[in-house]
């Protein structure tokens, strides 16, 4: 269960995207001319008011209390993932990438969100425990020579496991 600040910085959110959302409105009322410059404005000056003290309240909380701080990490690292997660769907979908590269990229996005669901950020706390499988270039048949300065990137036999 929530603690009392997390049900605060919750409802604080909350009330910060429906600002956002009224704001969206209230300006495309105005743009189609159904709502006058006149009032327009007023909406906007109250609503921008109250989203600039909503600003301060919740980083406010953020900052005194970490526990809301990693919350709110944890829960943008989902959507993020779930937006990642999305994209490898689509790039299948309409095969800009095959089924088996999909199944491995989706199979590393699942385990961060596993990784996520169990607490543990993946942005944050130096680096996620594992590594990419397109990290290691040499399993993908490719080396990378930084000899100069200046990446090289080759095609390795694996014959002779040379490049």
């Amino acid at each position: 269960m929530a603690s009392e600040v997390e049900e605060v910085y919750e409802l604080l959110l909350g009330r910060a995207r429906a600002i956002d959302a009224a704001l969206d409105a209230v300006a495309r009322l105005h743009q189609d001319d159904d709502v006058p410059t006149a009032m327009y404005e007023a909406f906007t000056t109250e609503y921008e008011r109250e989203k600039e003290q909503l600003r301060a309240v919740i980083s406010t909380l953020r900052s005194e209390y970490p526990e809301v701080e990693r919350e709110q990490l944890l829960v943008s690292e989902r959507r993020v993932l779930q937006e990642e997660k999305s994209a490898v769907q689509d790039a299948i979908r309409t095969g800009v990438i095959n089924d088996d590269i999909g199944e491995r990229l989706l199979e590393e996005i699942d385990l961060k969100v596993d990784l996520v669901a169990a607490g543990e950020s993946t942005v944050l706390g130096g680096g996620e425990g594992y590594d990419e499988f397109w990290r290691d270039l040499r399993d993908l048949g490719l080396a990378v020579d930084e000899g100069d300065g200046d990446a090289e990137i080759t095609v390795v036999d694996h014959k002779r496991g040379e490049a």
